[in-house]
């Protein structure tokens, strides 16, 4: 029988939890990646300079980013 499952990985632009900015997923089998999508997201909101100084990236880098709901409708369409 075979294991499968997808990881997540988000990055926020604040300490708000819905800032998410930056997403990856990958779904895994057998310990192999057989499929993989990221994007950046437009959080709507403030980013902080602890975040900017983690991570590099900064209000102006996903300005033409699709939303969260955007990507939210695309994420939940994925097949694994």
């Amino acid at each position: 029988m075979s294991t499968k499952f997808v990881t997540v990985d988000v990055e926020t632009a604040n300490a708000y939890m819905a800032s998410i900015y930056s997403i990856g997923i990958a779904a895994f089998e057998d310990s192999e990646v057989f499929s993989e999508w990221y994007s950046l997201i437009n959080p709507k909101y403030n980013f902080n300079s602890v975040n900017v100084s983690i991570h590099g990236t900064q209000k102006e880098d996903v300005r033409d980013a699709p939303t969260f709901k955007i990507a939210d409708e695309f994420i939940v369409n994925l097949k694994a």
